[in-house]
């Protein structure tokens, strides 16, 4: 599976920005993770998750799938770099799996493996 990474900040505590392509199971897949180490169970997340798209009943088809994610950022109040989305789009083209890419707020990116 490929995976975009982005850390960045939730309504004030730092969080991380996992977005990839499930080759084996031919899906997108997003999690926004709280970083913050004093998080308790009643700050509204999902063992330190604020979203993950195993808790989402709603993820629509494959196509959708990108375009909904956003939608699910920008309710959490986050963007991801435009360089970020066309990579994941280029991950489902390609199939692309055992990919990390991590992502600075700008756009620029390093690949890791």
């Amino acid at each position: 599976m490929s995976q975009h990474i982005l850390n960045t900040v939730c309504r004030d505590p730092p969080a991380q920005i996992v977005m990839g392509w499930d080759r084996r199971l031919q899906y997108y897949f997003l999690t926004v993770e709280s970083l913050d180490d004093n998080a308790d169970e009643d700050d509204g997340t999902s063992n330190g998750f604020l979203y993950s798209n195993l808790d989402d009943d709603a993820v629509p088809a494959v196509e959708e799938q990108i375009a909904y994610f956003e939608t699910r950022l920008t309710r959490l109040g986050l963007t991801v770099p435009g360089t970020m989305l066309e990579n994941l789009r280029v991950d489902r083209i390609v199939d692309r799996g055992n990919s990390q890419v991590v992502y600075q707020p700008d756009g620029t990116f390093r690949n890791l493996g």
